[in-house]
């Protein structure tokens, strides 16, 4: 509840203040103080990835209530890769999308208020920490912030459920160091015996062949899922689902004749 009324003060400020009228930077927009920011580590920016996150951001702040109680997707642009209706992958299942591209964890840490937990959402699926890695970050780095969305979640409600995905293998070229991926995944284990209300999906396996590279056709540029890609991840969380006893959207009652 709390975060949906800061939310709806935020929409509010976004929507009806003229950008040139105030100084005050739009709570929608990339941050640009990094001092005020929470978290470490990078946070996106560049003319294209502001206009997306903006973009995003203010189309999803009119859509809170119509989206309460959803399944809500945590991450950058394997999840946005999912499209805003998942493509019937989650039939029956109440969803919603709140991945941007080229996000990193700090960013996704600062839209977790008021994209994610102003939902009220039955559960949340986060996949965050490929950009990061991709810069250089340490996967301590990252994985202080997905701990700060941890405490986040634990403090809205300690009783949703949160399904923390590995990071996936990617090709060389895409820079994302084996080492530092499976470091990061295993802290992201140990969140799964800190925190009750979390449970790990292994993405990492699912994706990985022998030498903890990708396998052959399941991505479609090296790090980004293809169709299969995505076929796989869906069965493994409808299992993870039917797991956390998560409901599926009671159909409407036709009308008696």
């Amino acid at each position: 509840m709390k975060s949906r009324t800061i939310y709806a003060l935020l929409l509010t400020f976004a929507l009806a203040a003229p950008a040139h009228s105030n100084p005050t930077p739009n709570p929608l927009a990339v941050p640009k103080d990094d001092a005020n920011t929470p978290g470490a580590g990078p946070i996106s920016g560049g003319k294209m990835f502001n206009s997306l996150w903006f973009r995003l951001r203010k189309s999803w702040a009119t859509r809170v209530e119509q989206d309460k109680g959803a399944i809500t997707f945590l991450g950058d642009s394997i999840t946005m890769g999912w499209s805003p209706s998942f493509r019937g992958a989650f039939k029956g299942y109440k969803t919603a999308n709140r991945g941007i591209s080229a996000d990193t964890s700090r960013g996704a840490l600062y839209r977790m208020d008021g994209d994610v937990l102003a939902l009220d959402p039955a559960a949340i699926v986060i996949l965050i920490g490929v950009n990061d890695l991709g810069r250089d970050t340490e996967p301590e780095i990252v994985a202080g912030n997905v701990k700060l969305m941890l405490d986040k979640i634990k403090a809205h409600n300690d009783k949703t459920p949160v399904i923390l995905c590995y990071i996936m293998p990617s090709a060389p070229n895409r820079n994302v160091p084996k080492e530092k991926a499976q470091k990061l995944n295993n802290m992201y284990a140990g969140f799964a015996k800190k925190y009750p209300q979390v449970t790990t999906l292994d993405t990492w396996t699912l994706f990985a062949d022998e030498n903890g590279g990708p396998k052959k056709g399941i991505l479609k540029d090296g790090i980004h899922p293809n169709s299969k890609g995505y076929f796989l991840w869906r069965g493994a969380l409808l299992n993870k689902f039917a797991e956390l006893k998560l409901e599926k959207i009671q159909p409407a009652k036709k009308p008696k004749q």
